[in-house]
């Protein structure tokens, strides 16, 4: 099965594959959002080499500042937990998608680590001006693998007038549906409480450098 981390490196490796001078991020065109947001991160990791390499949790405060602000947190870990979503209380909802916000964070900054100059090519699309989802399809290319097309799902925010992602689909699987699958034995046989728990407990991982 395409497994969480094979989403989360393929999507670092469209992140890694612009250039590497800050730039602002345009939420109001999609394209152009995935593109400033790459720029972005990977300038701030560029610039921070010497931390990350003594200290490589720094990666998750960049991923924290340069990357989370552009997801809708709440609405994909609501997407997340599926129908069981209707069986939590108010708390229990804000104590997971404090959770699940961390675990996306050490997800990210764990992937990041394994980079190795694979080249990308994002098909820009037209922005659609009566739809408040929309896909940018970026095109992931390597010497010894098969070509890969990779979907960045975005929602609009009509309060902020804004594109947030919140999901992405590879090799036809939705990473949301696959956190559904993943984690329904959990809540199943542990609830709510024990799927928070479970991600707390990943979150807490420390990052480390990965040898290339």
């Amino acid at each position: 099965m395409f497994k969480f981390k094979n989403f989360l490196y393929i999507c670092c490796l469209f992140i890694f594959s612009f250039s590497a001078w800050s730039q602002k991020v345009n939420q109001a065109n999609p394209n152009e959002m995935i593109k400033g947001i790459s720029v972005n991160l990977f300038s701030k990791i560029k610039s921070n080499q010497v931390q990350i390499k003594s200290n490589p949790n720094t990666l998750k405060n960049i991923v924290r500042t340069e990357l989370l602000p552009y997801v809708n947190v709440t609405y994909s870990a609501y997407k997340a937990l599926g129908p069981k979503l209707r069986q939590t209380t108010k708390e229990e909802r804000k104590r997971y998608v404090n959770a699940f916000s961390n675990y996306l964070v050490t997800q990210f900054a764990q992937i990041l680590t394994q980079y190795n100059k694979q080249k990308v090519k994002i098909i820009n699309s037209p922005v659609p001006s009566n739809k408040s989802i929309t896909k940018v399809l970026a095109v992931i290319s390597d010497a010894n693998s098969p070509k890969i097309n990779i979907y960045f799902v975005l929602r609009w925010n009509p309060k902020f007038k804004k594109w947030e992602a919140f999901d992405m689909i590879a090799e036809g699987i939705s990473l949301i549906s696959t956190k559904q699958n993943e984690w329904s034995g959990l809540i199943r046989n542990k609830g709510i409480n024990g799927l928070i728990q479970f991600l707390n407990s990943q979150a807490k991982a420390n990052i480390k450098l990965t040898k290339k």
